[in-house]
């Protein structure tokens, strides 16, 4: 496993996470060669100086959060892969996460199994996004076709009038269908439905 590996960065500030981290990598691979940075400024100044197969990157940081560092290395066109961990995972930071350029985002909370699925899927070219309750309880929603077809004109921005002609329903039928999908998703409007939906990834 990670034959091809040689070197993984740790940007994140905890010891007792950061060491662990790097011991639990060395049960899994042990040529692998595991640098950590206590800070920010110096992850960056690492990640500047070589090339790294993987780079855990702590959201918070004392010095640069995480994802200002990660908009720092896009401006430098550092392109290592990149894996957000943080203490209080959700799904709003798989979402982020994923629109910075980021393979993946994981808990701190993370067992030796886990780890060794995040490794493996990069190592196969994948993203690893780890299941938070947010995901959870997004697969127990459950949408209608329609709702469906409602759902993709509003993340389009279609008014009212150009989804009754697209899906050939009355005002009154999309009235029904919105009402629907805001209760499902606990929202009191279009744009915040839309962007629950999101987060959720149901669309």
């Amino acid at each position: 496993m990670l034959e091809n590996w040689e070197r993984i960065l740790i940007i994140d500030d905890h010891p007792l996470f950061a060491d662990g981290l790097k011991a639990a990598i060395g049960t899994i691979a042990s040529h692998i060669y595991v640098q950590i940075a206590r800070t920010g400024n110096s992850g960056i100044e690492l990640a500047q100086s070589r090339d790294y197969d993987l780079v855990f990157l702590d959201l918070k940081l004392p010095d640069k959060g995480g994802i200002e560092i990660l908009n720092e290395f896009n401006r430098l066109s550092v392109h290592h892969p990149v894996i957000f961990i943080s203490g209080d995972h959700n799904a709003s930071l798989n979402m982020r996460a994923g629109q910075l350029g980021a393979l993946g985002a994981m808990s701190k909370n993370i067992d030796r199994e886990k780890l060794t699925n995040v490794l493996s899927a990069i190592d196969e070219g994948e993203s690893y996004f780890e299941e938070t309750m947010e995901d959870q309880v997004a697969s127990c929603i459950k949408l209608t076709k329609r709702e469906k077809q409602v759902l993709d004109g509003l993340n389009r921005g279609l008014s009212n009038k150009d989804i009754t002609e697209e899906l050939f329903i009355s005002e009154n039928t999309l009235r029904t269908h919105l009402r629907s999908l805001f209760k499902k998703f606990n929202v009191k409007n279009r744009t915040a439905c839309v962007l629950e939906a999101k987060s959720h990834h149901l669309i």
